[in-house]
């Protein structure tokens, strides 16, 4: 016996609409997407972005990397679902650029508390650009808050 729960349902439809597009998959058929698989791949999508939705709605805690974050989906989802954090924490500070924090701190004007963990002697940001280096970039915000004077 299954567990009913709120979003079971959309669990469903997300699972229907992958086992379809993965009998359609266009590599296997020549390499073209068929519009038959743009249509399914398209209404997957939609069940996928429905169901994140009801996911955060019924959420105390979201966890995500800053990757996830930063999809444009993710606020989308969040606007839409009514859920509004209130606690920040990101995990590896030291190692995460500024421009990587603006659209997490962005997210949520009405943030009450925002915790960055980390060392910042340990992890450092990958900077590949010179330029971006040179322009002071390559330091992270952690790193710029742990040097100030207390």
């Amino acid at each position: 016996p299954s567990m009913a729960t709120p979003g079971n349902d959309k669990v469903h439809e997300v699972h229907k609409w992958y086992n379809l597009l993965t009998k359609m998959n266009p590599a296997e058929q020549g390499g073209t997407p068929r519009k038959d698989f743009q249509a399914a791949y398209k209404e997957y999508r939609k069940a996928l972005q429905q169901s994140e939705a009801l996911e955060m709605r019924c959420a105390n805690v979201v966890l995500m990397t800053l990757g996830v974050a930063a999809r444009s989906t993710i606020a989308h989802q969040i606007q839409q679902s009514k859920f509004m954090p209130t606690h920040l924490m990101v995990d590896e500070a030291g190692m995460v650029t500024q421009s990587e924090l603006v659209y997490p701190l962005t997210l949520n004007r009405m943030w009450q508390h925002v915790v960055l963990v980390g060392d910042h002697r340990q992890l450092q940001p990958v900077i590949v650009s010179r330029e971006v280096a040179a322009a002071g970039f390559d330091c992270s915000l952690f790193e710029r808050l742990a040097e100030q004077p207390v």
